[in-house]
């Protein structure tokens, strides 16, 4: 049975990030832009190109700086996201080819520093972790 999401983990070229960094507010966006078009009067609707960007905000101590370099805007690499944990069997989401779209540092309180992170992801697929 799925938990209540305190599991969630997003890895990242390698690098993860989960409860310790405060892994909160993560949607996962995907849309899919059929092709419309008029034949012999009738409207018909083709499969078109589908996009996939994945958000999420965290909370990473200012002195672990790997953790936040890793997450520069134009930085590319192979992301894995666990809505309930990496646990075997739970739904795994993975992008071979995910990229750092955008990154919003703001100044948290004490030695926190507040992130906010959207990745396209070109490609998507979902499956069981193992």
């Amino acid at each position: 049975m799925a938990d209540n999401g305190n599991n969630a983990e997003i890895t990242f070229g390698g690098t993860t990030y989960g409860l310790t960094d405060c892994l909160q507010g993560v949607t996962l966006n995907m849309n899919g832009n059929p092709i419309t078009f008029n034949c012999n009067g009738t409207l018909k609707s083709i499969p078109g190109i589908s996009s996939y960007t994945l958000t999420a905000s965290l909370a990473i101590s200012q002195t672990d700086t790997d953790k936040v370099t890793a997450l520069r805007e134009g930085t590319a690499g192979t992301l894995e996201y666990h809505p309930a944990g990496d646990t075997a069997t739970y739904i795994e989401y993975t992008s071979t080819n995910a990229t750092v779209a955008s990154l919003v540092q703001n100044g948290g309180s004490g030695n926190l520093l507040s992130l906010d992170v959207t990745w396209n992801l070109d490609d998507l697929t979902d499956g069981a972790a193992t």
